[in-house]
């Protein structure tokens, strides 16, 4: 019996020391053979040489009965996402389509449009997508083969003023100017995943959104004039690198906006012209008494009585976010 049990034990054994031989070497082949394979299909692509496109992305401005939409209908959802490139997006003449400008890397990369309706049922979504056609793995090692760069595609996106648009914006990766000046916008979500970007308003909207989200992501983000924006509820967020809030802009005289600051990683900067009103979460709190936020107390200015008022709250993990009057 004694001899028997020492038998089992040195099966197992043998079993596990087998089993932690061929997993290594198993992976090691598999990865070994994707490597192989994703070389042979860089190969085969090419270089990656970025092809001319002008794409017309009409909105929708009619029911489903040729009813023109009225100002009071839902409005049109505008999704774009957008990736690995530099890109501009800037306000249109009204009565005109989105257009999309530019170059982007054919092999690597597709540009779509497509219509559905919205998640609510109301209105309709358009999403426009600049997005990668291959694997992961082939972009890696397209990358370690230098046949594609951190920024292969290069596109504008104009958008028409005059029609009232809830924008939903994504640039995942690369760089982006964006003016949204003097757009009719019900609502905005914006997300700058990793990069070098600036949002700026250059002129007040046609139509200001109730809420006003701003996500910034890893590197270096700008979000200037939002005054322009006029929003009632404004979120801006950084998350690992350098943010820049400016609350610059024309403030309605009875505005009274809350703007919520969320600072995960690094240093948040925001910079706020002289004469705006700015308080702690209530009139009652001081400025120079918001937790979290360096430099409240220094040159706050000369507020207007009676002008807008704009309501701070400021979280901080891990950083340092600093207000600078002008």
């Amino acid at each position: 019996m004694r001899q028997q049990g020492t038998r089992s034990r040195n099966r197992i054994l043998l079993f596990i020391v087998a089993l932690a031989v061929l997993i290594p070497l198993v992976l090691a082949t598999a990865a070994a053979v994707g490597f192989v394979w994703a070389a042979s299909t860089v190969e085969r692509l090419g270089e990656p040489t970025p092809e001319p496109v002008t794409r017309t992305v009409a909105l929708p401005s009619r029911g489903p009965a040729g009813v023109a939409i009225e100002a009071t209908d839902p409005p049109v959802r505008l999704d774009i996402d957008l990736e690995d490139g530099v890109f501009v997006i800037r306000p249109g003449p009204p009565g005109s389509d989105v257009r999309v400008d530019g170059t982007y890397a054919t092999a690597y990369y597709n540009l779509s449009h497509e219509y559905e309706p919205a998640a609510d049922g109301d209105g309709r979504t358009v999403r426009i997508r600049l997005h990668r056609s291959r694997s992961f793995l082939i972009q890696l090692v397209a990358h370690a083969m230098n046949r594609t760069s951190s920024t292969p595609n290069d596109l504008t996106v104009t958008i028409p003023r005059g029609v009232p648009l809830a924008v939903d914006l994504t640039v995942r990766a690369g760089e982006s100017r964006i003016d949204l000046g003097g757009l009719s916008l019900t609502d905005l979500v914006v997300d700058l995943a990793m990069g070098d970007h600036r949002l700026e308003f250059s002129e007040p909207v046609g139509l200001a959104p109730r809420r006003l989200r701003l996500d910034g992501g890893m590197g270096e983000i700008r979000f200037e004039r939002l005054g322009n924006a006029r929003a009632t509820d404004v979120e801006a967020s950084g998350h690992m690198g350098s943010v820049t809030v400016d609350l610059g802009g024309a403030w309605t005289p009875d505005a009274v906006a809350n703007i919520t600051l969320n600072n995960l990683m690094g240093e948040l900067r925001l910079r706020a012209p002289a004469e705006l009103r700015l308080v702690g979460g209530t009139e009652e709190t001081p400025i120079a008494e918001v937790e979290g936020l360096a430099g409240a107390g220094e040159g706050s200015g000369d507020a207007v009585a009676g002008g807008p008022v704009l309501r701070l709250r400021v979280s901080t993990t891990m950083g340092e976010t600093r207000l600078t009057r002008y």
